[in-house]
């Protein structure tokens, strides 16, 4: 029995094959058991990357942000504003081949580590990836510009969940204070239903324009041009 763990960073993926079997691994699934012969020697091909979003991915997308619209300010206190929605940003996909077996023993993990802080600094710098059951793996890393949308997109879906909870108090509250004749409250809670969601406009807004500055510095970096 062969066995592969993978620690990979959230949002990204890790398929796994060895001969005709295949597997695919996460950030939350992150083992895999091949029912092989621990005692043969077995070339293990590993890809490492944001998986590309289907159609019916982007037709939810979609759906979810239309529904969502009222809501949407709210998706840059999750964090809170201005929040850190790169912190899981991984710009380079990674192919990785490897044997497995015999001598170099039936269980591997596969790490792919981002350089801390590589990011903000302005240098997208090639992750670290180290297989334990090999010493000299080969590797091949390319751009990973997918990256960049998915964790923008990722962390707007995650606040607009979490905020519309916010939004509903905020709105019972302000129910109540009006039913009660609290007049105090009732201008709180209007102000902050009026200023938040000004203030968080300006953020989504700022978060969206970082990401595309990112993405374009990256682009320059690696000599795309898209």
């Amino acid at each position: 029995m062969i066995k592969i763990k993978a620690e990979i960073p959230h949002g990204m993926k890790c398929s796994l094959r060895i001969g005709e079997l295949e597997k695919t691994l996460d950030s939350v699934d992150r083992e895999a058991v091949f029912e092989l012969d621990e005692g043969r020697v077995y070339d293990v091909e590993a890809y490492i990357g944001t998986p590309a979003r289907s159609a019916d991915e982007k037709k939810f997308d979609r759906l979810f942000f239309s529904l969502s619209l009222p809501f949407r300010w709210i998706s840059a206190l999750a964090d809170v504003v201005p929040g850190r929605w790169y912190d899981d940003l991984c710009p380079y996909s990674a192919k990785v081949e490897f044997k497995i077996g015999g001598e170099t023993g039936s269980d591997c993990l596969i790490r792919y580590s981002i350089p801390e802080d590589a990011v903000l600094k302005g240098t997208y710098l090639r992750p670290l990836i180290t297989v334990s059951c090999s010493s000299c793996p080969t590797i091949e890393f390319s751009e990973n510009t997918e990256s960049f949308d998915h964790c923008y997109r990722s962390h707007a879906k995650n606040a607009v969940s979490l905020i519309f909870i916010a939004v509903c108090l905020f709105g019972a509250l302000l129910y109540a204070a009006i039913k009660h004749s609290n007049v105090q409250a009732s201008l709180i809670c209007g102000a902050l239903l009026t200023v938040l969601p000004l203030y968080a406009l300006l953020a989504l807004l700022f978060q969206k324009r970082q990401m595309l500055r990112m993405r374009t510095r990256f682009n320059a970096q690696t000599g795309r041009f898209d």
